[in-house]
């Protein structure tokens, strides 16, 4: 499992990402961090590429003001165009 940063608009997002192949991407909950997901990695990295990205405000990523789910599907859409 690799710890990663891409630079956004507004900072960083931080991310973890293991595996190879075809992408899988998960997305915490509220007051959690990608590394949540840590324990299917060790199921799943032989199978595909993992990446468990930290939303805005958690984990390594930077703060924004974040005001709805919306702005929340903005900066995982803007993250993705990224990668």
């Amino acid at each position: 499992m690799e710890k990663r940063k891409v630079l956004m608009d507004w900072g960083y997002m931080g991310y973890v990402e293991d595996g190879e192949g075809d992408p899988i991407v998960f997305v915490h909950g509220a007051g959690n961090r990608g590394e949540v997901w840590s324990k299917l990695f060790g199921i799943l990295r032989n199978h595909c590429r993992i990446i468990a990205l930290d939303l805005p405000g958690h984990g390594e990523s930077s703060c924004i003001q974040i005001k709805s789910v919306d702005d929340y599907t903005s900066e995982v859409l803007a993250f993705l165009d990224k990668m």
